[in-house]
């Protein structure tokens, strides 16, 4: 996000009006404004103009009103509330960005239910021009408005939207191999450790545990085809683990590169901010952070080149939490 004051000085150098023509205009709009206080703002001498001089200024250059208001709340803010305008930027971008991807991929706006078509229409929306549709989105809507909207139309339509990057992927039901599908726990109990949960835990016998190595996981499932081999450990504390490949860079931060093996804890209920193995709509699972917003999820990437994604909570399956990484197999 660019600041206040380089987009005034990109806006000002941009346009062809002095800042004498520049002042001149905002008189006529009533703000008592002369070409030398527009000199300081635009060198950044003076704080940010009010926010009804920041309208007028977007009008007159033709300044994106949405991001200049934010860059202009986010130099005065003090630091502490900073990271938090970065936040819900993120996140007001993030739910423009699954909205459109979405309502490009249907090219239709039939499939809101009725209610939220009532409350759209009541906020002034037009229903029947989809450009027209998303340029409101954008701009009349709350951040936790268009959450709503965007987690009615998704729970109603079952389309999932997958982020690569800065590229937003559309597709609809991802996981069609069902006859090859098999639980991950039920897998791991009933076939790799069959010996182990069905013996006698009075005897005192040696038992190894198998922990199975996979390609990639769906949610709490996989693919038959994408189960490498498995290792054994001595008999330990009993707990549902598996390793998997990494399946994209969202664990950079944490030194996890796509493909690298990491063991995936099952048995216990990962707290916020740990590192998690996700899935959305069963597609592969991801490594990401988790943050609880209503009945929402906030999923955060460990690399600031990727984009978080804000999705419902019933379209998200968090397997468990991540306790190893491996560099190579270990076997």
């Amino acid at each position: 996000m660019k600041n206040y004051y380089s987009m005034l000085q990109d806006a000002i150098q941009k346009n062809p009006l002095s800042l004498t023509e520049i002042s001149n205009q905002l008189r006529n709009l009533g703000f008592s404004i002369d070409k030398a206080y527009l000199s300081r703002l635009k060198n950044s001498k003076i704080p940010p103009a009010s926010e009804e001089i920041n309208i007028a200024l977007s009008k007159i250059l033709s300044i994106d009103l949405d991001e200049f208001l934010w860059a202009s709340y986010y130099e005065i803010a003090p630091n502490s509330l900073r990271e938090i305008l970065k936040e819900y930027k993120l996140i007001d971008q993030s739910v423009n960005a699954s909205m459109e991807a979405v309502l490009i991929t249907l090219n239709s706006l039939d499939n809101f239910p009725e209610e939220i078509s009532r409350f759209l229409e009541e906020k002034g929306f037009t229903l029947k021009n989809l450009s027209s549709f998303l340029t409101q989105f954008k701009t009349k809507l709350s951040v936790f408005e268009k959450m709503e909207v965007y987690i009615a139309l998704t729970a109603k339509i079952d389309i999932n939207v997958s982020l690569d990057d800065d590229l937003f992927e559309v597709t609809v039901n991802p996981l069609n191999k069902v006859d090859t599908v098999k639980s991950i726990e039920a897998f791991i109990k009933s076939e790799l450790n069959r010996e182990y949960y069905q013996k006698d835990v009075n005897l005192s016998i040696f038992c190894e545990y198998k922990i199975p190595i996979f390609e990639k996981v769906h949610g709490d499932i996989f693919i038959e085809e994408d189960l490498i081999t498995s290792v054994s450990y001595p008999e330990k504390e009993e707990k549902v683990a598996f390793w998997v490949k990494s399946y994209d860079q969202g664990g950079k931060e944490l030194g996890i590169n796509k493909n690298d093996l990491i063991l995936v804890d099952c048995s216990k209920e990962p707290l916020e901010m740990d590192p998690v193995l996700v899935s959305i709509n069963n597609e592969p699972a991801m490594v990401r952070q988790i943050q609880r917003i209503n009945d929402n999820l906030i999923l955060r990437p460990f690399n600031n080149k990727m984009k978080l994604e804000v999705l419902p909570s019933n379209k998200v399956n968090i397997i468990g939490k991540i306790i190893e990484v491996e560099k190579r197999r270990p076997i």
